[in-house]
């Protein structure tokens, strides 16, 4: 009885790796995410080297093509950092060292604004073009 008994599991056994089998094949394949796509081409552009105070009623604006490299120094007499707004780039300043950038922009057309983060003010913007 006991052969009978092994042979009646190993055939279900057998008939359920076969079904198992038979449903993994049938069942629909993921497709692959299509890959993103980059953005449009950046142009080549030229450098762009400006500096801008960090004094209390500045705004400076910073003119610059989209494919340009920035290079961007702030000078000020402030314990301060400065935030490129919107392209996510962080400076420290003081008043014996000044935040310096140097940045591919790769940005769309717009306007980015400077600020200082602690003392909470605008000192300039970077304007960006096609």
């Amino acid at each position: 009885m006991d052969g009978v008994l092994a042979r009646r599991l190993l055939i279900l056994a057998i008939v359920l790796l076969l079904v198992s089998a038979l449903a993994a094949g049938l069942t629909p394949r993921r497709v692959a995410a299509p890959v993103p796509q980059s953005p449009a081409a950046v142009p080549a552009g030229t450098t762009v080297s400006r500096t801008i105070p960090a004094a209390e009623g500045a705004d400076t604006p910073v003119r610059v093509r989209r494919g340009d490299v920035l290079e961007l120094t702030v000078k000020g007499d402030v314990l301060d950092t400065v935030l490129l707004e919107r392209l996510d780039r962080l400076d420290g300043i003081e008043p014996e060292s000044q935040a310096y950038f140097s940045l591919l922009v790769e940005a769309p057309a717009g306007l980015y604004p400077i600020r200082l983060v602690e003392a909470d003010r605008r000192i300039g913007s970077i304007q960006v073009t096609e």
